[in-house]
């Protein structure tokens, strides 16, 4: 009986590696599965999308879109993903990757590439597409600055030679003109910052007085600069 038990015992021990490295497969085919359905839904979702964009569309906007329509997929591969790797996996990273493979992937798309034809594996894995997705986000910060320096200094132009109101006033005037730009200003910040996952409540933090409350000073000082320099003789 006590050699029975032995032959018992190491054929369990020879059992637990095969039943690991099973489990092990398992996963692994689990996240391949699930990774190429969520591959087929994007390259889906961007061509569905792309089509009916132009290449002035933003591709943050398409991108949260078709993220939208893939979620379920991408939860699947979250799942498969935590399965594989345990307590080493990174729910943030996870997602964020996700979120700029996505947004370069309708950047490729917005600017001819063929949806079908796109690989947004090859980028993750060695860093590119994270790299993009860093100069998307900052490309849109600054062509929403633009924009808001833009509406500000054309209502400053307007107003500030043709009427004797305090400079302070004009800057106000020129702040609630310009609102739409700078609320657009602030998503695009918070979109950098999150990763194109802004959840903050933008109606409560893009009220007009919190804009005054970051311009004032600045507008103010342009609308006297630009008062000084049209009663400065040429």
């Amino acid at each position: 009986m006590r050699y029975l038990g032995v032959v018992v015992s190491v054929l369990l021990c020879g059992l637990d590696p095969n039943v690991a490295l099973a489990q092990r497969r398992a996963a692994a085919s689990e996240l391949a599965a699930a990774t190429s359905a969520l591959v087929a839904c994007i390259r889906h979702g961007i061509h569905k999308q792309g089509s009916m964009a132009s290449a002035a569309t933003a591709p943050l906007t398409v991108a949260t879109s078709v993220e939208a329509t893939c979620r379920s997929h991408i939860e699947d591969v979250e799942r498969a993903s935590q399965k594989e790797q345990g307590a080493a996996f990174d729910r943030l990273a996870f997602e964020r990757d996700w979120r700029a493979a996505i947004a370069v992937g309708v950047q490729d798309v917005l600017t001819g590439a063929s949806a079908h034809s796109l690989d947004l594996e090859t980028g993750l894995k060695n860093g590119q597409t994270n790299k993009e997705f860093d100069r998307i986000l900052h490309v849109n910060v600054k062509a929403k600055r633009l924009a808001a320096q833009t509406c500000l200094y054309s209502n400053i132009t307007k107003h500030a030679g043709t009427t004797q109101e305090p400079a302070e006033a004009i800057a106000h005037v020129a702040i609630e003109a310009c609102k739409p730009d700078l609320d657009g200003l602030n998503l695009a910040s918070c979109l950098q910052v999150t990763g194109n996952n802004c959840t903050i409540d933008l109606t409560k933090t893009n009220a007009l007085q919190m804009h005054i409350n970051a311009w004032g000073s600045s507008v103010t000082a342009a609308v006297a600069s630009a008062r000084w320099d049209s009663q400065t003789p040429r």
